[in-house]
């Protein structure tokens, strides 16, 4: 089976899952002690120097490990105080600590939304480490928005006020997907709602009262494998994203759609994940078809290319599937096996 335009002889090293540690700043703290200094971070774990766990630190260098997402599905995280920035510059920390307890603390996935997700091809696990929710009922939207007030919703995406109360934006039934950076912070909030068009939208609030728009912020899945290999696949949509992800056990990247990858997007990813050479575009199939998603594809090769990315294109038979992961969840495990080999 032929799954690339483009294949290479020398592809050693690929989407090895490993994590690596960063020593903790004033830019970013220790969750749990909320220190500068001494504690050391990845994006699914931390190995702090003064917070006792169940899990201490082996090797004589001291600590407890407290593991995020896995563990301990609330993480013990408490959102700053509102601060005086501008509403047009949300504070990302301040927007992932809001988001975070939102989908941590305060809503629930319903069976419906839940069967769904695993018709898609995820685990029980999987859906709640990367914090699937379905969206509240308006009364409950309205209590939602009052607990959290307490933290400051000022520059939060989704939140307004009314008067001198805060309120969360109605878009209906659907679920709310965290949209993460290469941190694993939430920074934005799509909705995959159940009825209409477009299926997806933002959880936004701009044009109301001291509302914040989400913008079109890029998604990444498993980002801390991002470090440790020399190629990234890169599709469309959060939720799409973060299937393929699951199925091949391999870093992913995704903006909301195939026009939102911005002109800085081949730069910023040179930049911040150096040992990457490689990167596979796997847009739906029906970009043969489709002008516009043609259009997108060729200058999203062309952006990667001309800051020195090697470019391939993933192509699957259009009947086994229009999304890259409609047509992993077609392969049986061994072909899914080769497929991120």
């Amino acid at each position: 089976m032929k799954i690339y335009t483009e294949s290479s002889q020398n592809q050693s090293s690929k989407f090895q899952p490993r994590f690596s540690l960063a020593r903790v700043n004033t830019k970013r703290r220790c969750p749990e002690c909320g220190k500068p200094n001494g504690c050391m971070v990845a994006d699914d774990r931390t190995l702090c120097i003064r917070k006792p766990s169940d899990k201490p630190v082996r090797g004589g260098l001291g600590g407890w490990w407290h593991y995020r997402f896995t563990d301990s599905p609330l993480p013990k995280f408490a959102p700053p105080k509102p601060t005086s920035k501008s509403v047009n510059v949300p504070d990302v920390e301040h927007v992932d600590g809001v988001l975070t307890m939102l989908v941590r603390k305060c809503l629930v996935l319903s069976e419906p939304h839940k069967k769904s997700l695993l018709a898609r091809g995820l685990s029980d696990a999987e859906i709640e480490r990367c914090g699937y929710r379905s969206t509240p009922s308006p009364i409950f939207a309205d209590r939602v928005a009052r607990e959290l007030s307490v933290y400051g919703l000022e520059g939060v995406p989704g939140f307004f006020k009314r008067g001198s109360e805060w309120r969360m934006k109605d878009s209906g039934p659907g679920i709310f997907v965290p949209v993460r950076d290469e941190h694993l912070r939430i920074v934005g909030l799509q909705i995959r709602r159940d009825e209409g068009e477009p299926r997806y939208i933002w959880f936004s609030s701009s044009n109301y009262p001291h509302g914040t728009s989400s913008g079109a912020p890029i998604h990444c899945s498993r980002p801390y494998m991002l470090h440790n290999t020399n190629e990234v696949l890169i599709t469309e949509g959060a939720l799409k994203s973060d299937v393929t992800s699951f199925l091949l056990d391999a870093p992913i990247i995704a903006a909301a759609g195939v026009s939102n990858f911005g002109q800085d997007f081949a730069t910023n990813l040179k930049a911040k994940f150096p040992n990457i050479k490689t990167c596979i575009i796997a847009f739906d199939s029906d970009w043969r078809i489709k002008l516009p998603v043609k259009t997108a594809l060729e200058r999203l090769m062309r952006n990667l290319s001309g800051v020195g990315f090697r470019v391939k294109v993933r192509t699957w038979p259009p009947h086994m599937g229009k999304g890259i992961d409609d047509y992993l969840l077609a392969l049986d495990s061994s072909q899914t096996n080769e497929v991120a080999a």
